[in-house]
């Protein structure tokens, strides 16, 4: 058993509103041993009070100190890298207060030293526009994270990558992007947390994100076949996880 989970939320712990139930069993073992485990989520409009609001409904136990979102990785990058910097926010609820709680200044124009992006369901012409402007003006472009789409119950819809995609079209800029695949967020929860690769293990169902950032990063990784990818997607990349599972019913031993 590792000392440390990192566990990816939906399609991991939950689909939509419907817990996963060997995920939520898997929880109550490590609670009930004393084993600490953390939700990293490259979500960006929740915030850690509401993820911790319907984790608790599905009977997980969990307070706020233990969710890190794409957002609160973000406003850390950018507090610590960025201090005094004004920044043009496209995003929604959690990822505003995640800027306001560390410190960041927002603001509602192109006056912007940086333009951070995330998932926002109500960006327009008049945010991409403005976003173009700030970036063509010298603003870094910063991302939240790169998910071109997320699942839903009809199929999909647009993620935070479809909007950074726009951005970027408009303006010729790449985005330095925060979460997972890439290196920040797992920065951030290591250093935040002071954990250790050796005995720290990441749990997700998406290989593309959630695999392949904890491969990158040099820790163990559990892929459950829960969510986006089957074991025949992961099966067709060299770079593979530690361990591959149908789902964590299959976990007793790790």
């Amino acid at each position: 058993m590792y000392k440390t989970y990192l566990f990816d939320l939906d399609g991991t712990v939950f689909t939509g509103n419907e817990p996963i139930s060997a995920a939520i069993a898997y929880l109550q073992r490590l609670a009930d041993t004393n084993v600490p485990y953390y939700f990293i989520t490259n979500n960006s409009t929740k915030t850690p009070d509401s993820v911790v609001e319907k984790l608790r409904g599905m009977g997980v136990a969990v307070d706020v100190s233990q969710v890190v979102t794409s957002a609160i990785a973000t406003a850390g990058y950018v507090a610590v890298n960025y201090p005094n910097a004004k920044v043009f926010a496209i995003g929604e609820q959690g990822l505003f207060e995640a800027l306001k709680q560390a410190n960041v200044c927002v603001v509602d124009n192109g006056d912007a030293d940086l333009v951070v992006a995330g998932l926002d369901s109500g960006f327009d012409y008049k945010k991409l526009a403005i976003a173009q402007q700030a970036i063509l003006n010298g603003a870094v472009f910063i991302g939240t994270n790169g998910d071109v789409k997320l699942p839903h119950e009809h199929g999909f819809l647009p993620g935070a990558g479809a909007i950074l995609a726009a951005i970027a079209t408009a303006s010729g800029a790449e985005p330095f992007v925060i979460g997972k695949p890439m290196r920040p967020i797992l920065e951030y929860v290591f250093e935040r947390f002071d954990l250790d690769k050796v005995s720290t293990v990441l749990v997700g169902d998406n290989y593309d994100t959630d695999i392949l950032g904890g491969i990158q990063f040099g820790i163990d990784t559990i892929f459950v076949e829960t969510g986006v990818h089957k074991q025949e997607y992961v099966f067709s990349f060299e770079q593979r996880p530690t361990y591959i599972l149908t789902s964590l019913d299959d976990a007793d031993s790790l």
